[in-house]
């Protein structure tokens, strides 16, 4: 019945926008709109603020891949529906009279002032940035629109740009900043892109084990999106959904008097400046392999990169920030040589699966590079979020709308130096909204703002609300 009334009021707010118009453009361009609406829904999703946000931050070369990977079926279903849906606003041209469209902006105009009169004690806020409160009547608003397909993209455009703050320019707002031990020469921070945790050596036996490392087991992302999750991970977490981008890493880096790297297998987006990307232009070097809009190549095509950083003279300890593609769809193009496959294999979780390893020896082959070079060092590595299980092609999708599953949000984290260990496991309660503090102590960087008790390395810790993240609703929610 609701899916029934979803779509009653899509078509008579068609119909109202077809009595006042009657432009043939602005039919074509409702049904482009509900055509991307239909492909969505073909696919189990649904057009949300993460989604929104990605598509805006994907880059010509992932479209592409994109476009490629869809079925011949699917096309298929794509094109009648878009005839289907033209042919009916082009019939209902001339045949809808003014009248009924005063009456549908007298009904639309009733059921908002009808919900905003339900709700009109309700006090509940939400900070959409730090400088922007969002009240239930915005909410309402939002919701109500979010109802009508060909107005959501528009109304999400909207709360995005809002959610974003207008990308404000970054200053460090870190205070009294100095280091409480001898550093090592380097630290590399390794972001990894949608590897889920039970993939992953150590984690998993069949998968093998790391050795030599440090395995904390019981990480969550603060989100199912990297566009949400990345730049939490990267700055100070003022609760669930608000950060400070003034209270990031690399500027904690930088006013200690470290140099920082930011080398990046994934896109800048060309002039414009993603979240990650404004972020990540606080660190001394930048390096984007994607800037061209070239096809993301494996991971590997950053070594040489990273071997000029670790070889650059500088009488300062180093950090530097790896950003991979890691398990990022197609999952068949993130390492480098072919699969062979059994009849009976799946060829999208084996490919999975080898890019996972792949990302494995990826660190391997950093350590390496360290080592040969007689550099002191820490590495970390996670992973941005991780996927959720489905029964179609391929089969591993983003934890999105009804997608949403612990599996999206469990990631691996791993630690591991030049110092002689050996490999355990240990049991922890941790969102990495809270990773400014582990980043902190992992270096020994003493601050007014880091409460290093807050650190992952504190395996007792508990953050507040640790299992609530953000779904790509910007909605918070907790883990099942």
């Amino acid at each position: 019945w609701f899916t029934l009334s979803i779509l009653s009021l899509n078509m008579l707010f068609i119909a109202t926008i077809i009595a006042f118009v009657g432009n043939r453009f602005v039919f074509l361009l409702l049904t482009v709109i509900m055509t991307f609406d239909f492909y969505l829904r073909l696919n189990s999703l649904s057009l949300d603020l993460g989604v929104l946000g990605s598509v805006l931050e994907s880059n010509r070369g992932e479209a592409i891949e994109h476009i490629k990977s869809i079925s011949a079926i699917t096309y298929v279903k794509i094109i009648v529906f878009f005839i289907l849906v033209f042919l009916s606003f082009h019939i209902t041209l001339g045949k809808v009279g003014k009248s009924f469209s005063l009456i549908m902006l007298i009904l639309f105009s009733s059921i908002l002032i009808t919900k905003f009169y339900s709700l009109h004690n309700n006090k509940k806020t939400t900070y959409i940035n730090e400088e922007y409160l969002k009240t239930i009547h915005h909410e309402v608003w939002f919701s109500f629109l979010g109802l009508i397909t060909v107005i959501k993209p528009i109304s999400l455009y909207y709360e995005l740009s809002l959610l974003e703050g207008g990308k404000s320019v970054i200053s460090s707002k870190w205070e009294n900043v100095h280091t409480n031990k001898v550093l090592k020469d380097i630290y590399i921070v390794n972001i990894g892109e949608s590897v889920i945790k039970n993939y992953y050596p150590s984690y998993n036996e069949k998968n093998g084990k790391i050795k030599g490392a440090a395995i904390f087991n019981g990480v969550i992302s603060p989100s199912v999106v990297t566009y949400f999750s990345v730049p939490r991970i990267l700055s100070k977490s003022l609760d669930v959904n608000r950060h400070d981008k003034s209270l990031n890493v690399i500027d904690l880096a930088n006013d200690a008097g470290m140099k920082s790297y930011w080398i990046s297998n994934q896109a800048k987006i060309g002039q414009y400046e993603t979240q990650v990307s404004a972020i990540a232009s606080r660190a001394h070097y930048q390096y984007y392999k994607n800037t061209s809009y070239d096809k993301a190549e494996p991971d590997n095509i950053l070594l040489p990169e990273v071997l000029k950083a670790i070889r650059e003279e500088t009488k300062k300890p180093k950090v530097i920030f790896i950003h991979t593609m890691g398990s990022h769809y197609d999952f068949c193009k993130r390492f480098d040589g072919e699969v062979s496959l059994k009849p009976s294999d799946n060829k999208y979780l084996v490919c999975y699966s080898k890019s996972v390893a792949y990302g494995v020896a990826f660190i391997e082959k950093l350590r390496d590079l360290l080592t040969m070079y007689d550099k002191t060092y820490k590495i970390i590595y996670f992973s941005d979020h991780g996927l959720t299980s489905v029964n179609a092609p391929p089969y591993l999708i983003h934890g999105t709308g009804s997608h949403f599953s612990r599996q999206a949000v469990e990631v691996p984290f791993v630690t591991m130096s030049d110092d002689t260990q050996e490999t355990k496991t240990h049991s922890v309660k941790y969102n990495l909204r809270d990773f400014s503090d582990t980043f902190a102590q992992w270096i020994g960087i003493d601050s007014e703002q880091t409460e290093q008790h807050k650190s992952i390395f504190n395996t007792e810790y508990i953050g507040k609300e640790y299992d609530s993240v953000l779904t790509s609703e910007f909605k918070v929610r907790k883990i099942d």
